[in-house]
């Protein structure tokens, strides 16, 4: 969908530099538009001050009124303005009530691909990348993605394991400002400078630089996103995708175009976009979304997965422990689109499988036999299994799917920015 005005726009034909050069921002003495979060890639600089950026996929010429300089290749969230000097970006104010949430809408608005996707192109583009030809300091950034990547997602057609599936929720980037804010306060607490984590059982990786700058989470919070800040903490927090995609692309963009890193910096989007989701879902008390990489007809897909405590909190701790709700969305090449709603509570297992197809209902009923043995040898006392069809999902669950099959929570907006 194209935003409602394009003041400003680029001709189609032309080179960045030449479009930003040859495209000044200008008036249409439309009424000014209230100011919105979005996220704004920096395209290219112009000689006279205006800026190339891409605003939710839409080009622009704009004017930079911001705190700090933005840095070509940069990718920030930042208040756009419409007026009579056309469009104008702006640093969002520091400590707005709300801000982290109105971040995390706006991360959301832009399309991000699922880890499952990312897997097979990621792993192609890390081998290009680690070739003797290549820079070092990027070679060796990309060693270092190949090897965390490697621990999350199993390198051969098989689902991850329990240890895989631990790694993927400590080290897959979600929670790296997070890891980066406790280093940080650690440090201040001490009064010293943050200690080095360790990494368990790391490669060896010649010509290894130096970590590149990462945001310190606490301040990330109320700041513009952005992987190109000055304000920044050098902090090691072990094998992270997050970080060392980051890292990655650091070290690409020095190189000045000499090596390119696009999916890399899909992933990245991805991971932000989860991110973003898991702000959101804290904010309105929502489950715990997470993407489960998964081998299905040999490609790799998305199962996507939310999950919340079921418990009082006048419970015993003994009683609330183990106690979750699952809820799942699984695309399979034979069954179809596959929603799985399940009760864990210690050694009990209750699960409804919802199926479109009838066919696929009648298949999975003649197995769920096989299906519960294997869970009762897994340790499983007492295991309820039912196929229902995907009709039959109760209100709730249908908003829930609609939320997991979209990649984002239903109170988003997907409507454009109107700049």
């Amino acid at each position: 969908m194209p935003p409602a005005t394009t003041e400003g726009a680029p001709v189609a034909g032309t080179s960045a530099p030449e479009r930003a050069a040859t495209a000044p921002a200008q008036s249409t003495g439309a009424p000014a538009a209230a100011p919105r979060l979005a996220v704004v890639d920096v395209l290219a600089p112009a000689p006279d001050g205006p800026v190339l950026v891409a605003i939710d996929g839409a080009e622009y010429t704009a004017r930079a009124a911001t705190a700090e300089p933005l840095a070509s290749g940069g990718r920030y969230v930042l208040q756009v303005e419409r007026g009579a000097a056309g469009v104008v970006l702006k640093s969002p104010p520091p400590n707005a009530p709300g801000l982290a949430t109105e971040v995390a809408t706006a991360l959301l608005r832009v399309p991000a691909p699922d880890l499952g996707s990312t897997v097979t192109p990621l792993r192609a583009e890390l081998a290009a990348l680690t070739q003797p030809q290549t820079a070092a300091p990027v070679r060796a950034a990309a060693v270092a993605v190949r090897y965390t990547l490697d621990s999350i997602v199993p390198g051969v057609a098989r689902p991850p394991d329990a240890t895989e599936l631990q790694r993927l929720v400590e080290n897959g980037g979600r929670h790296f400002e997070a890891k980066l804010a406790r280093l940080v306060e650690t440090a201040e607490a001490s009064d010293a400078p943050a200690a080095a984590k360790p990494t368990t059982d790391a490669p060896e990786v010649p010509d290894a630089p130096t970590p590149a700058a990462a945001k310190d989470g606490a301040t990330q919070a109320r700041e513009p996103h952005s992987r190109a800040s000055t304000e920044a903490v050098r902090a090691d927090v072990g094998s992270d995708l997050k970080g060392d995609l980051l890292r990655l692309l650091q070290a690409v963009s020095e190189l000045g175009g000499a090596a390119r890193a696009p999916v890399a910096e899909a992933a990245l989007h991805g991971i932000e976009s989860q991110q973003a989701g898991q702000v959101l879902a804290q904010a309105a008390g929502t489950p715990y979304y997470l993407q489960v990489p998964f081998p299905d007809g040999g490609v790799w897909r998305t199962l996507s997965l939310a999950l919340e405590l079921q418990s009082r909190p006048d419970q015993p701790d003994a009683e609330r422990a183990g106690r979750f709700r699952v809820f799942m969305h699984v695309p399979l090449t034979e069954l179809g689109e596959t929603w799985i709603e399940a009760g864990l509570a210690a050694d009990q297992l209750r699960a409804t499988i919802y199926l479109d197809r009838a066919t696929s209902r009648d298949r999975v009923r003649a197995d769920i036999g096989d299906l519960r043995a294997e869970l009762e040898a897994e340790g499983y006392t007492e295991v309820l299994l039912d196929v229902r069809a995907a009709s039959d999902l109760p209100a709730r669950h249908r908003r829930e799917a609609g939320a997991l099959a979209a990649g984002r929570p239903a109170t988003v907006s997907v409507l454009d920015v109107k700049v």
